[in-house]
């Protein structure tokens, strides 16, 4: 039997083997195996409490409650150990079969207004109360989500009331990208040539760029579907969309942002030029009622 097969057997490398053999060669003593790793000390009543008063505040995951912890507490608890705690009390799950994370070529723009994502959800899977269908708009390099809107049916009209609502809010973006739902895009079809409806008709109007996803490829919209996860997960802690888009928005550190919010990061990644643009328009908003 080879020494990787030996070493299978008692869970063990083949370098770990050749040690013990030269051990027991030296020595004549039949070498004993402890336990591998590092020796695991259980948590302490406060630490536990803290944890879960955290993680009953934010309902994140144990990597985003290592950072909340150490930025409201000042207190280092690694998130290993988080994690352990959640699982004690039913928060997580244990997952032995976790694998390592694949390096996804991640395509992320650099300033915050220079790509809105659009998609349409069905809201009544997860919350029918709250409507049937629900539009988001999120800014890309921020994650922020710009707008939304519920409706009845996914329509060009809404589509475009919701579009119109953001930029009124925030401005205008350089591009957006969409499905080519009939909701985005005037389908080509037999004996019947490509047209536009409203939704690209508003884009044309108002100079913003039209990115399509490709067909049956739903990374291309990947930040917003992500989006949508979390929103299915947050739901039953929040009677509303507002408050949970506030939330998300101002409250939840974002992993691939560095641990910052949404919030923080769309204002850090603003460009000079809509630094000062934004500035005008909050103020002409501000002033816009008095001349009225």
């Amino acid at each position: 039997m080879t020494e990787k097969k030996i070493a299978a057997v008692y869970g063990i490398t083949a370098r770990r083997l050749r040690q013990l053999w030269t051990q027991y060669r030296s020595t004549g003593q039949m070498p004993t195996l402890s336990q591998p790793g590092r020796p695991t000390t259980p948590p302490d009543p406060g630490e536990e409490d803290l944890v879960l008063e955290a993680y009953r505040k934010h309902h994140v995951c144990a990597v985003v409650l290592e950072h909340l912890i150490q930025k409201d507490h000042s207190r280092r608890i690694p998130h290993n150990r988080i994690h352990t705690i959640l699982v004690k009390h039913g928060y997580a799950k244990k997952t032995p079969r976790k694998q390592r994370k694949r390096r996804w070529v991640r395509y992320e723009r650099k300033h915050s207004m220079s790509l809105w994502h659009l998609d349409w959800f069905a809201l009544d899977k997860i919350a029918p109360s709250l409507g049937r269908w629900l539009l988001v708009v999120q800014d890309d390099a921020s994650r922020r989500v710009m707008g939304f809107g519920v409706f009845d049916q996914p329509t060009a009209v809404g589509s475009v009331k919701v579009l119109g609502d953001a930029m009124g809010m925030h401005g205008d973006p350089d591009s957006v990208i969409t499905d080519k739902g009939t909701q985005f895009y005037a389908v080509e079809s037999d004996g019947r040539k490509k047209g536009f409806n409203e939704f690209e008709l508003f884009l044309q109007v108002h100079g913003i760029s039209h990115i399509l996803a490709r067909t049956s490829h739903p990374q291309t919209n990947g930040k917003i579907e992500r989006f949508f996860q979390t929103l299915a997960s947050q739901m039953d802690y929040y009677s509303s969309l507002d408050g949970l888009v506030e939330w998300y928005n101002t409250r939840r550190p974002h992993m691939s942002l560095g641990m910052v919010t949404p919030e923080e990061a769309f204002w850090r990644r603003l460009g000079a030029e809509r630094v000062l643009g934004r500035a005008s328009h909050l103020l002409y908003r501000e002033l816009e009622p008095a001349a009225e």
